[in-house]
């Protein structure tokens, strides 16, 4: 057992936690994200129930969340190394998405079973907000990395239209006994392939907004009226 600290830094529990999730993901293909899955991990390095305790108070979910974690920072950091490469910079913006979202699959797929017990797990009522949070976090990772800087209406619509082509994929790829995963990757252009109209989308979206209401004139309208004192 590592004892707790008062003076114990962010660092040093991201390490634990990251020790743990890793140590854990062989279990987790029998005894699925459960907290049986944790104290195993613990015991095969050392610990107890009370580090799994420190490093995820929320439980099985949040040993989820830091395995989605770590898979978009492995993506992030990669990259990183691609932005020098005169290739990736004469790369189109739907080629530098496709590229990232198969590469976001590939780190994880030494891990298959764990990824499908997760998406069973994150299915769950109760694990929704996290399942929310872990695919946003993913889809903007993918977008930002792809050099997406747009910060209008459309920040929004990319990320809902990468959501769910990327969901989708993801649970093709789940069932794809193909060699390399060729299947997926086929299934992949083709949903990208959507995105050639996604300009269009975002303009017509736009003008449809520039024709409505302004929200807060609506709002104002409401107001209390002065009383006799001008207040």
């Amino acid at each position: 057992m590592t004892p707790p600290s008062d003076t114990e830094t962010p660092s040093a529990l991201d390490a634990l936690r990251g020790k743990l999730m890793m140590a854990a993901l062989p279990h987790v293909t029998f005894e699925g994200w459960s907290r049986a899955a944790l104290e195993m991990a613990a015991a095969d390095l050392g610990l107890d129930g009370a580090d799994v305790d420190r490093a995820f108070p929320d439980g099985p979910i949040g040993t989820l969340d830091c395995f989605s974690a770590w898979a978009d920072h492995q993506l992030e950091a990669e990259a990183a190394g691609w932005g020098g490469d005169p290739e990736w910079a004469e790369k189109g913006l739907r080629e530098r998405v496709s590229a990232l979202l198969r590469r976001r699959i590939e780190i994880v797929s030494p891990y298959k079973e764990a990824v499908s017990r997760g998406a069973s797990f994150q299915a769950l009522p109760q694990n929704a907000p996290t399942a929310l949070k872990c695919l946003s976090r993913t889809v903007d990772t993918i977008w930002q990395a792809a050099g997406d800087r747009s910060a209008d209406f459309s920040y929004y619509t990319k990320r809902m239209t990468l959501a769910g082509i990327y969901g989708a994929t993801l649970l093709y790829w789940l069932t794809d006994n193909s060699e390399g995963n060729a299947e997926t990757w086929r299934f992949l252009d083709r949903r990208l392939a959507g995105l050639r109209a996604f300009g269009e989308l975002t303009r017509q979206c736009k003008s449809a907004l520039a024709h409505m209401p302004d929200p807060f004139r609506i709002l104002g309208s409401f107001r209390r009226p002065p009383g006799p004192s001008g207040r």
